[in-house]
């Protein structure tokens, strides 16, 4: 118990070899406390077991609704869970390891922080759940500037021609902005998800998966939010210029019906209904275009669209 090298390498095998759990009983079993006085070459394997321990047990979760991702900030289904999960232990775990490595300022420790930074904010704003407060909390136990600005870059064969192409991928530190302002929006906290994307925005200085455009994004719906209607429409106007997105769309018809602005709300939410998405993502569209509808006069033609969003809420055994 007392040698670091003997430790390390037998919780490295452990976890190689796939035994992740008989891990975890070897350092209860030897007593090997993992704490701020523990060893780094330990803490070092204990955090890839944590990591191997979490995707295993994520492993389905995370391969589900890989088009949704943190980055695409389009509305999806309602969640279906009435009430957060509970924390792993593993969860747990990482939680507590997080403040040991993170002041260590080697490459291998770091991969360790960084690739259970990743995991863990991947997974968990992927629940049908998602944790908002937790992903906050977690992004604030990460303090941004122990974070990498670097960008890994990768070759990949997309068509099995073997005709590789380069594939950059968000730095960390992009991460982060992205994750930690998405919470702020969700929960409310809409004059720090203002600062704190205009902060990513004048920082950062490349982007990827269109972060630029969703950070506009974000600050635009901030100021919607806190009552200027009309900064906001111009700002997603601008951002419209440059995705034409359903769900953008959408908000700018929104607050054109706001404003009063009924025929401009309408012709903004039929380009945005013909866009391109999965019909069961457009529920609350449907119930705009009735309003909209109902405001021109037109009864029937809306009580057919809050029909079809009824229908498919029944369907889909949402609320």
């Amino acid at each position: 118990a007392n040698n670091e090298y003997l430790v390390s390498t037998i919780v490295t095998a452990l976890r190689h070899t796939n035994n992740s759990d008989y891990a975890f009983k070897f350092l209860d079993h030897y007593k090997i406390v993992i704490s701020e006085n523990t060893n780094e070459r330990i803490l070092n394997a204990y955090g890839w077991l944590l990591y191997s321990k979490y995707n295993e047990e994520n492993a389905l979760r995370s391969n589900q609704n890989k088009e949704n991702a943190i980055n695409d900030d389009s509305d999806a289904p309602e969640n279906k869970e009435d009430s957060l999960p509970a924390k792993s232990e593993t969860l747990l775990r990482i939680e507590s390891f997080i403040p040991l490595i993170i002041d260590f300022t080697d490459e291998f420790s770091y991969s360790v922080l960084s690739k259970l930074f990743e995991a863990v904010l991947k997974v968990e704003s992927k629940r049908l759940k998602t944790g908002w407060p937790f992903i906050l909390d977690f992004c604030e136990l990460v303090p941004l500037e122990k974070l990498s600005i670097d960008c890994r870059s990768f070759s990949v064969d997309k068509d099995h021609k073997g005709e590789n192409r380069t594939v950059e991928l968000a730095s960390d530190q992009e991460k982060w902005y992205t994750y930690k302002s998405k919470a702020l929006m969700e929960l409310g906290k809409y004059q720090e998800c203002c600062e704190l994307s205009k902060v990513a925005l004048s920082s950062l200085k490349t982007f990827h998966n269109s972060n630029d455009i969703w950070f506009a994004r974000r600050i635009a719906l901030s100021k919607k939010n806190l009552g200027n209607t009309k900064d906001a429409i111009k700002e997603l106007q601008l951002i419209l210029n440059k995705k034409k997105e359903w769900f953008i769309q959408k908000e700018l018809a929104e607050l054109y019906k706001e404003e009063g602005n009924i025929e401009s709300a309408f012709t903004l939410a039929i380009e945005a209904i013909n866009n391109h998405a999965i019909l069961e993502f457009k529920i609350d569209l449907l119930i705009l275009l009735g309003e909209l509808l109902k405001s021109k006069g037109q009864a029937d033609f809306a009580f057919k669209h809050y029909s079809l969003s009824r229908l498919i809420r029944l369907k889909e055994e949402w609320k």
